[in-house]
């Protein structure tokens, strides 16, 4: 269980408090992931990238790890890879050594190769992208206590989606998502998180229901337009 959450966290976005796990999701060009750095710039700097864009509030240490298409960053007091900063590409000599998390990962085959029997390690080259971004953030969630993640189906199948979901329900850190899918929205509304529409210029709005036509427009229109009919 994460025991490093701060005291308090409050995260207010043109004024709007957003709940401490979230998704945002919207159009391209709306906001969503200047949203996701300037939360890191408020946290790092104590100053938002787009002037009254973000207000952060906080007490307690930070430990914060950023996921994007490429890259992990750390920030604050933690460390899970024994590295501040890598990407995905670069993932050699590091190694999965907990058997529970490489058998999530599928790595059975690699077993009795390295090291010995009990510990199980998994040198990370032989991951595959979508494996490698899946443990960034199965780290992320037992070591930090503010994780943000840009794309974040990038790379993933759809049961890891889900799995991950669910994984970021349970926790203890504020986690903010963005997303272009339906499937992470219908996933985070099954395991209660909020989820928030990027409209743009970074404006949001709360999203109630996932079968609103005016929100989803431009999903219904792009499936009606490769969708043969009958």
């Amino acid at each position: 269980m994460n025991t490093k959450t701060p005291n308090s966290i409050r995260i207010k976005i043109r004024n709007i408090s957003i709940e401490n796990r979230a998704v945002l999701y919207g159009p391209n060009g709306a906001g969503k992931s200047l949203i996701i750095r300037s939360i890191l710039s408020a946290i790092t700097s104590r100053r938002s990238v787009d002037v009254g864009l973000v207000d952060v509030e906080y007490n307690g240490p930070v430990s914060m790890v950023t996921i994007d298409e490429s890259n992990v960053k750390q920030f604050g007091v933690v460390n899970i890879f024994s590295v501040n900063e890598f990407t995905f590409a670069d993932w050699g000599g590091i190694a999965v050594v907990d058997p529970t998390v490489a058998r999530r990962l599928y790595l059975e085959i690699y077993y009795d190769k390295y090291y010995d029997q009990d510990k199980g390690w998994v040198p990370l080259a032989h991951l595959s992208y979508g494996q490698k971004r899946r443990l960034a953030v199965e780290a992320a969630l037992s070591v930090a206590n503010i994780v943000l993640v840009e794309n974040f189906e990038a790379g993933l199948h759809v049961d890891a989606v889900v799995d991950l979901v669910k994984q970021i329900a349970e926790s203890n850190a504020t986690v903010i998502l963005e997303t272009h899918s339906g499937l992470v929205l219908r996933a985070a509304q099954r395991y209660g998180l909020a989820m928030y529409y990027v409209e743009p210029l970074a404006r949001l709005r709360r999203i109630e229901r996932l079968d609103d036509p005016q929100m989803f427009g431009m999903e219904l229109s792009a499936w009606n337009a490769v969708v043969v009919q009958p």
